[in-house]
């Protein structure tokens, strides 16, 4: 999938919600990307004191543009 003929669906920093939104587009066919950030890379080498390691990870999700409206309303948004 091009960068410039998807848009992004979902954003988050929970791999269970991640797992569920995939998941609905996966059963209803819908062809997806997605792209993880790590925050904490970092915090990870040098130390990770006071940092939520769970929520540092960043999760993007797309889809088509022309997709986009039905895999916005399957999961809810």
């Amino acid at each position: 999938m091009f960068f410039w003929n998807r848009r992004e669906l979902w954003m988050g920093t929970s791999m269970e919600e991640y797992a569920r939104v995939t998941g609905l587009l996966r059963g209803a066919g819908i062809r997806y990307d997605f792209r993880t950030v790590d925050a904490a890379r970092d915090a990870r080498r040098s130390g990770s004191l006071g940092v939520d390691l769970a929520a540092a990870m960043a999760y993007y999700v797309y889809v088509r543009k022309d997709e986009f409206s039905r895999a916005a309303q399957l999961i809810g948004r």
